[in-house]
């Protein structure tokens, strides 16, 4: 399973990535949200799939490599509250 996401530092971090128009199409299924929204999602994502084995992937987040590894950093501690 693979998630298209950026995990911001907060909701209104959030906000401004996905009012860009390349993130407006209803269709997308790219997930911009803050820590407790993505563990949220990634809940959601597991128990729909029967998985615990995603991949992250950062390609339509900010093309910004700082804010892509800090957004993996927030993803890595939400991933390890949510499989305990």
């Amino acid at each position: 399973m693979c998630i298209d996401a950026f995990i911001a530092d907060d909701e209104s971090e959030a906000k401004a990535i996905r009012a860009q128009p390349k993130y407006d199409d209803k269709q997308n299924r790219f997930f911009a949200g803050s820590p407790p929204q993505f563990e949220e999602h990634l809940s959601e994502i597991c128990d729909e799939y029967q998985t615990r084995n995603v991949i992250l992937s950062t390609l339509r987040g900010p093309s910004d490599l700082e804010q892509q590894f800090h957004s993996f950093e927030i993803a890595m501690q939400c991933a390890q509250r949510v499989s305990k």
